[in-house]
């Protein structure tokens, strides 16, 4: 799916995987693996390509529903106003892309869009329970180094209800 994402722009620039993020391009491909981890150094830009393959794949598949988790709410938080909000905004299709903030959910923690797919933004880093009522097609968690491992079953029984999908995508920094 990198192919379309021209119609996003980042920072006054068309978004592209230029030559320094050329290593995320399996990050687009339609054909996911069931899951896959993503172990990368910090600050290399593998939050805002998850969050523009997740924006592509939403837009490219009605009704498809994510599940974003970090650890802590302050980093979901970023990713949900500092990646993916600017992503929408800034593109030059963005009434065609998100519904408009009277007819549905926009806020931090959910953002629709307009085929009906829906973005859900969580955290767990104490405990999995406000993620249990959410049904989705695909999950993705950063941090994930963060993360305590108990939860992510938990977060994987999102998409038991999806016939669909299934696809898991981990990222982090190693620690040591």
């Amino acid at each position: 799916l990198d192919f379309l994402l021209p119609m996003f722009q980042l920072k006054g620039k068309t978004y592209d995987l230029d030559a320094s993020h050329y290593m995320f391009k399996p990050m687009f491909r339609v054909d996911h693996p069931r899951r896959a981890v993503w172990k990368t150094a910090r600050q290399v830009g593998k939050t805002q390509q998850l969050a523009a393959s997740k924006v592509l794949r939403s837009i490219t598949y009605a009704h498809f529903n994510v599940l974003l988790v970090c650890p802590r709410f302050e980093q979901i938080k970023r990713i949900s106003n500092n990646y993916v909000k600017p992503l929408l905004q800034e593109s030059p299709y963005r009434d065609y892309l998100i519904y408009s903030k009277e007819k549905e959910e926009q806020s931090v923690l959910q953002r629709t869009f307009g085929n009906g797919s829906i973005h859900y933004y969580s955290f767990a880093f104490l405990d999995a329970d406000r993620i249990r009522s959410i049904s989705v097609s695909d999950i993705a968690v950063d941090e994930t180094q963060d993360m305590n491992w108990d939860f992510i079953p938990i977060i994987a029984e999102t998409m038991s209800g999806s016939p669909v999908f299934h696809n898991q995508i981990y990222l982090g920094t190693p620690k040591t």
